[in-house]
């Protein structure tokens, strides 16, 4: 469920996110699909999301806190002493 994700992404970013629940679908309804049609066709996901979202959520923060050099258009190249943090 959706719940379930943001569960597990808060508590890989170690935030806290706040649910909003609204009423019914809203926007493009393609987007609430099921895994059955997959499936069907023999595949399983090797990683779990409990596990592979925090590991890329990890994986995200040590790219970012890594970063030496930032690029911005006009701006020209400037040389960080940290990275940014992930917000």
């Amino acid at each position: 469920s959706v719940d379930e994700l943001l569960s597990i992404v808060a508590a890989a970013s170690g935030k806290h996110i706040e649910a909003r629940h609204i009423a019914g679908p809203v926007g493009v309804l393609s987007r609430n699909f099921s895994n059955d049609r997959i499936e069907s066709l023999g595949w399983a996901p090797k990683i779990p999301l409990s596990v592979g979202i925090p590991e890329t959520y990890a994986w995200v923060s040590s790219q970012v806190a890594s970063a030496r050099i930032v690029a911005a258009p006009g701006m020209g190249s400037k040389s960080l002493t940290q990275g940014p943090e992930l917000g």
